[in-house]
């Protein structure tokens, strides 16, 4: 044991020296989330995050200031070479989702924008190469590809919020857990702390991620549903029960859930609840969305985020007209 341990450590010290980015050296447990290898971090239902990602802003001393332009972009990244590949094998048997709305493949815009300069909603994805499989094997369950990962689902939500709702919402489709996935979290309220300052309009903030599970029959089953005919990805809602806004969040996040049971039934897996913060403390009214799991497919989280943006759009709006 004593000798493996001295092995990984050599051979992290070496990728690490290398500057070869560890989550895409083998570092990635079968079921596409970051195996519990490093002393602090934990495996949670949101993934694995280090202990200090878990912490309020007054513990954390880093600023994404300097990367991050005034009005926020929507940065693209260029694919590797891995990824490129893997997206081109995948169009020719991938099938397209929901093509009546608009919202296939190819019509995916990461640089529109959903808002007209006071957007109400927020949503970014910590995780943001979280991915879904087109392939049998991990191998497609993380990638810089915004078509194949939870990118996609975010940019959809938002596109149903605008076009069905005239609700606006920013979009940040950064990525925040590569090339290094611990400090995903801190990155991430960096962002979401500066896009407060800017628009002080957002009232409403989803952290969007795809939960992560073992291959089996059994466990694709259990997140996947039927929805008017169309297979979709079941979602779940993951709160951190440390924030000083729990209270305000559990409430909405409970008004989403009986949204989806009502006008979905089936759509909504399982509400989760961890001691920890998720970056759920800067505004009151935030949620971490799990859009199905790893081996829930491209379409199948593509439809299920048209149906979470009308579910979010009808609470809105109630919450909007109660005022």
């Amino acid at each position: 044991m004593i000798k493996n341990q001295a092995v990984f450590a050599l051979s992290l010290t070496v990728l690490v020296f290398l500057n070869i980015p560890l989550s895409f050296a083998g570092l990635i447990a079968d079921n596409g989330k970051m195996p519990e290898l490093l002393s602090g971090v934990i495996l949670t239902g949101a993934g694995i995050s280090n202990l200090a990602e878990q912490k309020p802003k007054e513990h954390i001393n880093i600023s994404l200031a300097t990367v991050i332009s005034k009005e926020i972009p929507a940065i693209r990244f260029l694919m590797d070479q891995h990824d490129s590949v893997l997206y081109e094998n995948s169009l020719n048997n991938l099938p397209i989702a929901d093509t009546s709305l608009g919202y296939s493949i190819e019509k995916l815009n990461y640089n529109e924008r959903f808002h007209r300069g006071s957007p109400q909603v927020l949503i970014y994805h910590t995780h943001t190469t979280e991915s879904f499989q087109i392939e049998a094997g991990p191998g497609s369950w993380r990638s810089k590809n915004k078509d194949i990962s939870v990118v996609a689902t975010g940019n959809i939500i938002a596109k149903t919020l605008y076009n069905d709702f005239g609700i606006e919402v920013l979009h940040i489709t950064e990525i925040f857990d590569s090339p290094v996935y611990n400090g995903s979290y801190e990155r991430s309220l960096a962002m979401l702390e500066k896009a407060i300052e800017q628009y002080p309009s957002i009232q409403y903030v989803f952290d969007v991620h795809r939960d992560g599970v073992d291959e089996t029959p059994a466990n694709k089953q259990s997140f996947t549903t039927v929805v008017d005919g169309q297979k979709a990805a079941k979602v779940s809602i993951v709160l951190g029960v440390k924030s000083k806004f729990t209270p305000e969040n559990k409430k909405f996040a409970k008004a989403i859930e009986s949204s989806m049971n009502k006008l979905y039934p089936g759509l909504f897996k399982r509400h989760i609840e961890k001691d920890y913060y998720y970056n759920q403390f800067v505004v009151p009214n935030s949620i971490l969305f799990e859009m199905g799991c790893n081996i829930s497919t491209p379409e199948e989280a593509r439809y299920s985020a048209v149906l979470v943006g009308r579910s979010v759009g009808t609470v809105i709006m109630g919450k909007e007209q109660q005022q």
